[in-house]
């Protein structure tokens, strides 16, 4: 199978301007097959499986970033960052399974099927630094990140006795999806308390929502039916609110002490539909 991959990246400055960015994609070709064997005895009946699985995949990449820099003076800098990854598995299989007692086949399963794995990722973020005098900094970040992963699978199941007669024929498929998304924003402060004391603070919030929506479809007769015993949701919306500061003390050239406090305040909710 083919594998390949290429990137490049760049920087470019200007006055007070400085753009970058990158971008790299890859390519990965799989040719995979699993055989899985099991004996067991049970009621005096020596029960034999043997599954095979012959899978022909593919994983696709793609990660980018663009970014903005600009110098408003020489001690104050706003920046913009772009970032997006892609992540895509792809697999056709065809799986056997046979059912053997004692030492006759009893069972026969063929299964096509084929999986979609899709994994998306999108960031922005807005950044301002500034520079005080005495060595007093400013940070302010504030960022937004979408992650969405999801699995769409369709089986096509067949039965058949172990004369080769044909039992039944069955279609189904399942899906996940879930989609997470954040909102960060974050301040820290620094500054010195004396010619041996640092002192660095900050605050930072976070709002996530997240949802997990899982599904189990069967067709019959041209209908997809759900079952709803397969089938479910969750929501979750969580709000972290923190602050910090640390000290850090230079007792003498070769010993250092770092004192430090943080609170932090939850709040979250998860429900179920």
């Amino acid at each position: 199978k083919p594998l390949g991959a290429a990137s490049f990246n760049f920087n470019h400055r200007k006055r007070a301007w400085n753009l970058f960015g990158d971008y790299a994609f890859a390519y990965t070709g799989m040719l995979q097959y699993f055989d899985i064997y099991r004996n067991i005895q049970k009621g005096g009946d020596a029960i034999e499986t043997d599954i095979n699985s012959d899978r022909n995949a593919a994983r696709i990449t793609h990660n980018g970033r663009l970014g903005v820099d600009y110098e408003l003076s020489s001690k104050t800098t706003i920046g913009i960052l772009l970032s997006a990854f892609s992540n895509l598995y792809k697999m056709d299989a065809f799986n056997q399974s046979h059912i053997i007692i004692n030492q006759q086949l009893d069972t026969a399963v063929h299964i096509n099927n084929a999986e979609d794995h899709p994994i998306y990722n999108y960031s922005a973020n807005i950044n301002l630094y500034h520079l005080f005098k005495g060595d007093k900094k400013l940070s302010l970040n504030l960022d937004y990140v979408y992650y969405w992963d999801a699995n769409f699978t369709d089986y096509h199941n067949q039965y058949y006795k172990g004369n080769g007669a044909f039992l039944l024929n069955t279609i189904t498929r399942s899906s996940k999806e879930t989609p997470i998304r954040f909102w960060v924003g974050s301040a820290d402060y620094t500054t010195k308390l004396g010619k041996r004391t640092d002192l660095e603070m900050g605050v930072k919030s976070t709002y996530s929502t997240f949802i997990n929506d899982v599904w189990f479809e069967e067709q019959l007769q041209n209908n997809w039916v759900r079952d709803e015993a397969l089938t479910s949701s969750y929501h979750l919306k969580e709000n972290i609110n923190a602050a910090y500061a640390t000290a850090s003390i230079e007792l003498d050239k070769k010993t250092t002490a770092k004192l430090g406090l943080r609170f932090e305040h939850p709040l979250s909710n998860l429900g179920s539909a």
